[in-house]
């Protein structure tokens, strides 16, 4: 997180918990995973029912998302303004390491 702050990067994380507060204290941008499956469907990278089969997998695994489906992150969270933010870091390969041939998402 400091390697962030310093360098003026993001923070990719699925535990926003640990990270939340000294993000927010130091205004770091980080994404959730469901932050990256909404930049995944927006880049064309998963459609959306691959978002929702990989929530679903997740959440059987006994991990925590906080929405069963796309649709439902996107009701609940309306204050995604982050498509500015995804133009930002697109030019930081930040989608390009999800459209890498191979990549699998993991949570």
């Amino acid at each position: 997180m400091a390697v962030a702050r310093f360098r003026n990067e993001f923070i990719a994380s699925s535990n926003v918990k640990d990270i939340k507060d000294y993000c927010e204290l130091y205004g770091i941008v980080y994404f959730t995973t469901m932050d990256i499956l909404e930049v995944a469907i927006t880049n064309s990278i998963m459609t959306e029912s691959q978002c929702d089969s990989f929530i679903y997998e997740v959440k059987q695994k006994g991990s925590k998302l906080p929405c069963d489906t796309m649709a439902a992150y996107r009701k609940r969270n309306e204050k995604w303004v982050s498509l500015q933010l995804l133009n930002r870091y697109m030019s930081r390969n930040f989608i390009n390491t999800f459209s890498t041939p191979g990549f699998s998402p993991c949570y």
